[in-house]
């Protein structure tokens, strides 16, 4: 083929051992196989997997802590329960639309804020504005279904492809442990009405500001291995 299209000095360059040098490193690369250890190893990912561990973790126990806690608003439970589903569908559009043109980073970041600061300021809002109350705690509910939004896609462009999968599997991991979390907090409520909200708005900052340490992947290339990343 090098001959055919006048790259002589390339087809001269192609010999048999050149061939099965090439072959060789790619039946080798097939045959590594990665481990859930390649999460921690190098420096890199390490910051990564930690920092989309505490992001993962807040935001799932935020997100299902408000979804579990809906009878102390003093409203019908049916009302804020479908308030509270409605409320995640313009939370989609602008988490889209924010992504697109602002960024990940910045996207998931202001919205964990966001709503770990609408869940603290409901505790100091009086228990008669029950109006008041559940607007504000379906805002920061809408924040955080922006942030699961924006964190799947966040997550994805931020591991390399030969662990992406794996990285994604173990973020979701970390989520699935804070939704177990979730009602234990709201257990608090036994003990002080503050402790709750304190917790779920508490760990939203503190993912918000986790998310500041990741790098920005809008209109980034995608990273294939771990090496490249570590450059």
């Amino acid at each position: 083929v090098a001959v055919m299209n006048g790259r002589t000095q390339e087809g001269e360059r192609l010999t048999k051992e050149v061939v099965n040098s090439y072959l060789q490193s790619e039946i080798a690369s097939v045959r590594t196989s990665n481990s859930v250890l390649d999460l921690f190893r190098t420096p890199a990912i390490r910051k990564v997997t930690c920092c989309l561990m505490v992001v993962w973790f807040s935001t799932s126990m935020a997100y299902y802590g408000l979804a579990m806690d809906l009878q102390k608003f003093g409203l019908s439970v049916y009302l804020v329960q479908v308030l509270f589903g409605v409320i995640d569908i313009p939370a989609m559009l602008v988490a889209t639309t924010t992504m697109i043109y602002v960024g990940r980073r910045a996207t998931v970041a202001s919205f964990l804020i966001l709503a770990g600061l609408m869940v603290i300021v409901n505790m100091f809002v009086p228990e008669d504005m029950q109006t008041l109350r559940t607007a504000q705690a379906a805002l920061g509910k809408g924040c955080l279904a922006s942030s699961f939004i924006c964190v799947y896609l966040f997550t994805g462009e931020l591991y390399p492809t030969e662990i992406r999968q794996m990285g994604m599997g173990f973020a979701s991991v970390s989520a699935r442990f804070g939704g177990l979390v979730a009602p234990l907090i709201t257990t608090l409520g036994e003990f002080s009405a503050i402790l709750p909200p304190m917790g779920f708005g508490a760990t939203s900052i503190l993912a918000g500001l986790a998310v500041c340490f990741l790098a920005e992947t809008r209109n980034a290339p995608l990273l294939e291995t771990i090496e490249a990343m570590e450059r």
